[in-house]
């Protein structure tokens, strides 16, 4: 799919970042089927996500890297974490993960005819600091 990020946020009258939309909410996804079948990790951090997702798609074509980039987001933005991402067609899976830090949905083109991708995303566990 071809996609576009969308800003995380807009300046607003006082130099303050305004919120971004939820992904649900906004328009850049309209091209998009996401069906969430699993989640169990806050609106904000579902949003973050799907946008990253998004932009994984559209910097990325192999599985692999794309799955790299959204895990690496999350490692970074939570500093000494540990995630996990799988993306693919067909797979089957047991894992075990955190507490409200999983979701499990599936995203492809609004107008393809082929089988969506679905990705699972996890926290693992917390890496000691070095």
């Amino acid at each position: 799919f071809s996609f576009a990020m969308p800003p995380k946020g807009k300046k607003g009258k006082k130099g303050q970042e305004e919120a971004r939309k939820h992904w649900h909410l906004s328009p850049e996804f309209k091209e998009l089927a996401i069906n969430i079948v699993m989640k169990d990790m806050p609106q904000d951090m579902i949003d973050d996500v799907m946008y990253e997702t998004k932009a994984a798609f559209e910097e990325h074509k192999l599985e692999k890297n794309i799955a790299t980039k959204i895990k690496s987001f999350f490692e970074r933005k939570i500093e000494g974490s540990s995630w996990h991402c799988i993306i693919g067609k067909h797979y089957g899976m047991s894992i075990t993960h955190a507490t409200s830090n999983i979701i499990y949905f599936t995203i492809k083109s609004a107008t393809a005819v082929t089988k969506p991708y679905h990705i699972v995303l996890f926290r693992s566990h917390d890496r000691d600091p070095a």
